[in-house]
C-alpha cells in the first residue's frame, strides 16, 4: 500500500473544532511521498480529492471570513495540482466538493449553519472549475 493514506477523524465535535488527526496527512504532506520510483507518472491517474479540510480547518480559525478560506483552500489545490504535475503527472483527477452543508456536523449545528456550509462548497466547486479551467489551457 505504498502512496495510499486514509485518514478517519472520530466523531467530529463542532465547526469551530481543530483537527490534529489531519494536520499532517493532506495532500501537501502527501504529495512529497510520491517519489516517481513507484508509478509511471505518464501511466498513472492520480487522484487529488480535497477542499473539505481546508475549510473545516480555515473556518475553525477565521470563522467570519468565509471567502478567505475558501480562496485559501482554492489556492492549495492549485498548488498541489502545479506541484504534480511538475512530478510529471499527465492523469490528475479532482472532483468537487461535497455539499458540506449536508454533513452531520453542519446539521447538527442548525439550518443556518447547514446553509452557510452548502453555500462555501457551492462556492468551492464554482472557484474549482473556474481554476481548472484555467490549469488545463497551454
Amino acid at each position: 500500500m505504498n502512496g495510499n493514506y486514509n485518514v478517519l477523524v472520530d466523531q467530529p465535535s463542532g465547526l469551530g473544532t481543530t483537527y490534529p488527526a489531519v494536520a499532517d496527512t493532506g495532500i501537501t504532506q502527501q504529495i512529497p511521498r510520491y517519489d516517481g520510483t513507484t508509478l509511471v507518472a505518464d501511466q498513472t491517474l492520480f487522484l487529488l480529492w480535497g477542499g473539505p479540510n481546508d475549510i473545516f480547518l480555515g473556518l475553525a480559525t477565521r470563522p467570519n471570513d468565509m471567502l478567505t478560506v475558501i480562496n485559501d483552500a482554492l489556492g492549495a489545490m492549485a498548488s498541489n495540482i502545479q506541484t504534480l504535475a511538475g512530478l510529471d503527472a499527465e492523469h490528475i483527477l479532482v472532483p468537487g466538493m461535497p455539499d458540506l452543508g449536508k454533513t452531520p456536523e453542519a446539521l447538527a449545528a442548525g439550518p443556518v449553519v447547514s446553509e452557510q456550509m452548502s453555500q462555501i462548497s457551492a462556492f468551492y466547486n464554482l472557484g474549482l472549475a473556474g481554476l481548472l479551467d484555467m490549469l488545463d489551457r497551454p
